[in-house]
């Protein structure tokens, strides 16, 4: 635990990154709160990295904690320049019934870039989320986007998608 403590709080993105997706995995919130408590600071520290890939790789591990101080770090991911921490952050918002993340990823798919809207549609797909954004995103003009949020109706079975997701029968894009 503690040599992937320094990894991760090293300044060699090729060591950082795995290290913090390691701790991610080995240490959550529900069966050791005390050790995920002890990554707070390292993973605040890799979320101001220079480095794309340690900050994804924070996001990432902030998936397996809830509430408090992880939520607060997960929004500060949200509004990173990069779209691939933005993404990252919207699945590891993912998995749970907190209306505060479904709210961010509601928020989210007004994000201009495609990918971050369909990440962001993909995690709506949970019991508890409304099926109103996702039909509004049905319109979005991306298709991946489309497509994740016709998943993501389904996977709601919400009958006020219906006529939404029936229209999409024509959509000239073979993936929605």
């Amino acid at each position: 635990w503690d040599a992937l403590g320094r990894l991760a709080a090293g300044d060699a993105p090729e060591t950082q990154a795995p290290a913090l997706s390691v701790l991610g995995k080995i240490a959550d919130a529900t069966s050791d709160p005390q050790r995920w408590a002890s990554l707070e600071g390292p993973l605040d520290s890799a979320l101001g990295d220079p480095d794309e890939g340690v900050r994804r790789a924070a996001a990432e591990a902030l998936g397996r904690g809830g509430g408090g101080w992880a939520m607060a770090l997960l929004r500060r991911a949200l509004a990173d320049e990069a779209w691939t921490v933005r993404a990252q952050a919207l699945r590891s918002l993912t998995g749970g019934d907190d209306p505060e993340a479904r709210e961010l990823l509601t928020a989210a798919l007004g994000d201009p870039f495609a990918s971050v809207r369909a990440a962001a549609a993909d995690g709506l797909g949970e019991p508890g989320s409304s099926a109103e954004a996702l039909i509004r995103a049905l319109d979005d003009p991306a298709p991946a986007v489309r497509a994740a949020a016709a998943a993501a109706l389904g996977r709601l079975g919400d009958p006020k998608a219906l006529g939404a997701l029936e229209a999409l029968r024509t959509d000239d894009e073979v993936r929605v």
